[in-house]
């Protein structure tokens, strides 16, 4: 480097080498960056110029004895002082230069053995090594050379000493007994001893420079090799020829310690007890840059690598690598638990950039560990923090390519617990076990802790494992982590285990982001110990928080792939966790529960993959969280029939969880287990992992789903999962809810005893290892709101599909715009109308339909406490089913509300086909529907319980306190058209019910119809509507019987009818104080084939003009009609009209009421026994007659016919 001299402090000035020689400036230590500027060349060049003019007399003389001698090319040093014929050696120079081609030579004169070999320059001139020092006749003495007015090594420059080497630009050395061999000659010259060198002291502010420009500096197998002064600039070099040469300083097997300072201060290398591991810096105010540029290489690789330790202010990498490489081959290093070859780097701000690479390795042992404690890392950054623009990867690697292991890699601050900002932008930190080292190794880590760490384009954490070793984990401990992909790529963080196909693998490594112990807040949880559910809480949990996470464009993985236990991904923070264009994926193959690893151990959270993500308030945008778990088949993992590992995913939210185009699945292929997913606001117990506790979680304050999609399947032959939301405020937004299932595992509980089979869970609750073998979807929530998409537990084989409880105080659907799902995997749950919402737990295989529950909002209870009832219901534009559509058991739809129910345009569905075999003698096989509210309001849309083949179908239970009130062409229908019966329809209206445009049937094709019953404490009235029970099938077949108990029936332009074609017609029956028919309404009870049913209306008020005939204008002679034989008769079969009343009392006690003179004629040719509308001829002229009379007594029930006395005569 050429260019003006600078001052030097208390020393004369030199002005520049003799002859023209290269110019070493002292730089005023204004700042490290103008000094790093400096001898970067960006203010100055750094190359010197070709050729390199030396001094005539380069070598000299000041003291001590020192002897120099030129012969040829080479300077012979001899003499030189020591102290009582020690091992010290100690020698004196004015000048110290070494020109290119030419030899310093220290020559040991005397025979005496020597440890140290101590020189200084006193001329304030700084020292040119362009060519090389070596010594001779010295063994393997160490050589340490003191210039304070600064040091140059020129590409031609080179070393050929036995021990290790030490350059340095301190003022003095200080000895092991306090002497000092000061670097001015004075008094303390005769205090030297045979003391080793204990510091380097420095009595400056602003300590001279150390420059490397492309010298090959290598030393013998296990020595140390120094350069302690100011500011250390390591570059390239240009060759006489003009070849640039970049530089390579190399300590095989020993040590590399660049230091610099910028201040008073001793480093240290050793203390009373030995030599140092490392210089240890005392007494510094202000450090100084180290620089490596240019291809430089600092290197420690050999048979066993060294250390290579860097100390300064400011250390600065570009395309420059520390390299400590690990060759042996010999068995006797495998496997070490004492690393060999570490890098540590000491620095308040570290700059890496373009192509930069820190690099520790082995073969058969422990690759080193790769530290950094600095206060701001920034790699691969540009001015204003940005990613340096096409600059190559800068990597940090450790790694092993034999038996052994890799190190480990950590970045923390610089003494103290974090350092203050971490910028990585297209950096690979990487530690590699390959698929031959053996199992027992120590798995090596990454860990960052920094107040603020940004992972930014293309940025990899990886500590992946390729064969039975463990991988490392990942532990990021901050304040605040913000991740953001670039040009260069995504960010990925990786701790895998991929052994592939009939490998055993180590189980995949653990990636922890939490905060600083002492630095950021700390919660302490309490929870309810599992082993005493019914006690408060007394375990104390305590997280370390970070205070928010902002990942965007990132992955990250702890996925085991062939015969391999997962790990687990923990997010931890006080604030708030934003995702964005992010994947957080855990995953396990073929591995039993609870199973021992390669390495003999036992496996950590017993093989579980788990996502445990703890935030005050958790943002999800375009990404992707998934836990899956495959056991291909039992030959790969003969162990697992009592169940294979299964993944969780945990979201633990303070206050709200939002989702927008995003995917949260959880999936249990092959033979394994579907796994739990949790969004809530925390554990109930200590372990959070209880499948089925029964007392729930604690609720967050709100979860939003838009456009999103829950998966928790099984989809081949594993046991189901759980899926649990439980929330004040649950907002499901064109999103989806899967929980879908298919094949039993035929696996065996602990006592042997075959527990997952067909027909297992299918009416009661069967437990295999912990787990129920039927899944559920629970939604737990003050106000539940869905729009569009839906919540959907299908089972495609022989296993009963997943419950689904959908527990709110106030639920509301909407119809929505489109599908539901994300906008790359929408997802249409209703063919014919994608906008509606989707309820459903239904079954395409033979393992039944689900059931569906809307009760209240879900609170801790014991399992088995009925359901609270929730404020209201109000479903728009739904489908909600549990249907089946071969032969398995029909599912069940409950809904309980104190408040009301509406359906409007929705369809409510429990339909069934054919009974399996293993399931026959249960009672109850038909899907049932059950409706509990304050009232009841349907419009549109309606209630099915069809059963299309052998089972019966399914009954329609409604109890309202209040009105029922069905409109619009709403259906409520229990139907057979199979060969079985149709289910009844029961309906219990607290006031009123009113159907306009409506019906409610039962209707069967081959078999017997249903039943209904409505009752009303106020009235039933029907518009434009019809009730009816029809059968079309055989003479054994029959209708379905009606009744109606209000207090009044007010029939316009209605029907109830009880029809049949082929068997006989139900009977119906009206208990009514009033009955009102208007005159387009009709009650039948007939059959076209078969026998009529029986109409009975037991009412004391009747308007019956519509139907029959107008009344006769005079008034027939009662007692006329009773001494006749009958009151009327008919030829073939006969039917009845029955009028009843209640409130009125008989002529006598126990006495008959006599119903009001309606009375018709029959006609004789009418097959169905029908009244025709013909005035009935005076009794007198001979015409036969019937009157009904029922007995006075106050029961509801309705009145049975009876026989006139001596007539015989049914009437």
């Amino acid at each position: 480097m050429t260019g003006a001299p600078a001052a030097v402090p208390n020393r004369q000035t030199q002005d520049m080498l003799e002859n023209g020689a290269l110019t070493i400036l002292r730089i005023p230590r204004r700042s490290m960056l103008t000094a790093a500027l400096v001898m970067c060349g960006l203010l100055l060049p750094c190359q010197p110029d070709i050729g390199y003019p030396q001094a005539t007399s380069p070598i000299t003389s000041s003291g001590l004895n020192t002897n120099i001698a030129k012969h040829g090319t080479t300077f012979d040093i001899t003499g030189g002082t020591r102290p009582g014929g020690g091992p010290n050696l100690f020698h004196s120079f004015g000048e110290f230069g070494v020109p290119a081609n030419q030899v310093a030579n220290f020559l040991n004169d005397s025979g005496l053995a020597t440890t140290n070999i101590l020189s200084r320059v006193t001329g304030g001139t700084p020292s040119n090594i362009f060519g090389t020092i070596q010594t001779t006749g010295f063994g393997n003495a160490n050589l340490f050379m003191m210039n304070p007015a600064g040091m140059v090594f020129g590409p031609n420059a080179s070393l050929n000493v036995g021990g290790s080497v030490h350059f340095t630009t301190a003022d003095y050395l200080r000895l092991g007994d306090g002497a000092r061999f000061n670097a001015m000659p004075g008094a303390q010259d005769a205090a030297v001893s045979s003391a080793p060198v204990a510091a380097f002291g420095f009595l400056g502010s602003n300590p001279s420079a150390i420059v490397v420009q492309g010298s090959q500096l290598t030393l013998a197998e296990g020595n140390t090799l120094s350069l302690i002064g100011g500011n250390v600039q390591i570059a390239n070099g240009t060759l006489s020829d003009g070849a640039i040469q970049p530089a390579r300083l190399s300590a095989p097997g020993g040590q590399i310690n660049l230091v610099a300072v910028g201040s008073p201060g001793e480093a240290l290398i050793s203390n009373g007890a030995g030599t140092l591991a490392e210089p240890m810096l005392t007494g510094f105010t202000g450090l100084g840059t180290i620089s490596l540029s240019h291809g430089t290489t600092i290197g420690t690789s050999g048979d066993a690598a060294g250390r290579i330790v860097i100390r300064g202010g400011h250390f600065s990498m570009e395309d420059a690598g520390l390299e400590a490489i690990s060759t042996s081959v010999s068995p006797n290093s495998v496997p070490s638990s004492s690393p060999r070859g570490d890098i540590s780097i000491q620095a308040e701000e570290v700059s890496l950039s373009n192509g930069a690479h820190l690099l520790t390795s082995t073969i058969n042992g422990t690759a080193g560990n790769i530290a950094l404690e600095v206060g701001t890392l920034r790699s691969n950054v540009g001015p204003g923090g940005l990613p340096l623009s096409g600059a190559a990867p800068v990597t940090i690697t450790s790694s092993s390519t034999g038996l052994g292991g890799p190190g480990s890699i950590s970045v923390t601050g610089n003494g103290r617990a974090a350092s203050d900002v971490v910028v990585l932008s297209n950096t690979q930190v990487v530690t590699t076990v390959p698929h031959s080292a053996q199992p027992t190794i120590v798995p090596a880590h990454i860990d960052m802790t920094a107040e603020h760490l940004e992972l930014r384009n293309g940025t990899v954490l990886k500590t992946d494992t390729t064969g039975g070793a463990d991988a490392g984990s990942i532990t990021l401990k901050v304040g605040t982590l913000a991740t953001e992909a670039g040009p260069d790529g995504r960010v990925l963080l990786s701790s895998s285990s991929n052994c592939g196909t009939g490998c055993v693998g180590g189980q995949a490594g653990d990636i922890t982001i939490q905060g600083i112990p002492g630095i950021t807040p700390a919660e302490t949880h309490l929870y309810v110990p599992i082993v005493r559910p019914d006690s408060p809480p007394t375990v104390a949990i305590t997280y370390q928080l970070a205070r928010n996470m902002d990942l965007r464009g990132t992955d990250i993985r702890s996925e085991a792939i062939g015969n391999a236990p997962g790990g687990q991904v923990i997010m931890r923070t006080q604030g708030s966790i934003s995702l964005a264009d992010t994947t957080i994926s855990v995953a396990t193959q073929d591995f039993q529960i609870d199973g021992p690893k390669p390495s003999g151990e036992l496996v950590r959270n017993q093989g579980f993959s788990r996502i445990d993500i703890l935030a005050h308030d958790v943002t999800l945008k375009d990404s992707t969280v998934r836990a899956d778990a495959n056991v291909s088949d039992i030959g790969s993992c003969p162990l697992c029939l009592g169940g294979p590992s299964a993944g969780e995913i945990w979201f633990r939210v303070g206050n709200s969880f939002t989702a927008d185009n995003s995917a949260i699945i959880n999936s249990g292929k092959g033979r394994a287990q579907a796994g739990l997913t949790k969004i809530i606001r925390d554990h109930f117990f200590s372990f959070g992992a209880i499948w089925e506790p029964d007392y729930p979680d604690y609720p967050t304050n709100s979860i939003t789903l838009n456009h999103s999609q829950i998966t928790v399947e099984s989809p081949h032959s594993g046991i189901p999962g759980y899926l649990r939301l439980r929330a004040d405020n649950v907002t499901l937004n064109h999103s989806i809810l899967n929980s879908q299932v298919n094949d039993v595992s035929n696996s065996r509980g602990l006592d042997g005893q075959l527990i997952d089979v067909p027909g297992a869970g299918e009416r009661g609750r069967v437990i295999a290892d912990g787990r129920d073998v039927q899944g559920s979807v629970l939604v737990s929530a003050k106000t539940l709101d869905i729009t569009g998409g839906g919540i959907i537990a299908p089972t495609t084989g022989s296993r009963i599909a997943s419950r689904i409880e959908l527990l709110a105080n106030e639920l509301t659907t909407h119809r929505g715009t489109g599908p539901g799902g994300t906008f790359d995997a929408p997802r249409i749950l209703d063919a014919a109308d994608p906008t509606r919402v989707v309820l459903s737990s239904s079954s395409t295989g033979s393992g039944g339909a689900g059931r569906i529950s809307i009760a209240g909002e879900g609170v801790a209870m014991p399992e088995g406490t009925p359901y609270r009832p929730a404020s209201s219901i109000h479903l728009d534009g739904t489908a909600l089913f549990t249907d089946t559509h071969s032969d398995a058991l029909g599912g069940k739809i409950e809904m309980i509300s104190r408040g009301p129910i509406v359906l409007h345009d929705t369809t409510v569905s429990a339909n069934v086909t054919d009974v399996r075999p293993a399931s026959a003698g249960l009672q109850e096989q038909g899907g049932n529907i059950s409706l509990s509210a304050g009232s009841l309001l349907v419009q549109g849309g309606g209630l099915s319980a069809l059963s299309r083949g052998t089972q019966t179908g399914g009954n329609i239970a409604i109890t309202v306190q209040g009105p029922i009130t069905l409109e619009s062409g709403a259906a409520i229908s229990a139907s057979n058209t199979g060969s079985a019966n149709a289910g009844s329809v029961t309906i219990h209206a607290g006031s009123e019910f009113v159907s306009r445009d409506a019906s409610v049937t039962t209707e069967s094709i081959h078999a017997s119809g249903g039943n209904i019953f409505i009752q009303a404490t106020d009235s039933i009235r029907l518009v434009n509507s019809r009730i009816s029970t029809s059968v079309l099938g055989g003479p054994n077949s029959s209708g379905g019987n009606i009744i109606l108990d209000p207090a009044v029936v007010t029939l316009q332009n209605s029907q109830v009818l009880a029809q049949a074609v082929q068997g006989a017609g139900g009977n119906i029956r009206i208990i009514a104080g009033t009955f009102l028919a208007d005159q387009t309404s009709a009650v039948s009870a007939s059959s076209e084939f078969g026998l009529n049913g029986t109409v009975s209306i037991q009412s004391p008020v009747s308007s019956l003009s519509g139907t029959l005939a107008t009344l006769p204008q005079s008034t027939l002679q009662t007692q006329q009609l009773v001494t006749q034989r009958c009151a009327a008769q008919g030829s073939g079969h006969l039917s009845s009209l029955v009028v009843a009343g209640r409130d009125m009392l008989p002529v006598e006690p126990g006495g008959w009421l006599m119903s009001p003179l309606s009375v018709f004629a029959v006609d004789a040719h009418d097959d169905g026994g029908r009244p025709v509308a013909e005035t009935i001829p005076d009794a007198a002229e001979g015409g036969n007659t019937l009157v009904e009379l029922t007995q006075g007594h106050p029961t509801p029930e309705p009145r049975s016919n009876f026989t006139t006395p001596g007539g015989g005569c049914r009437s």
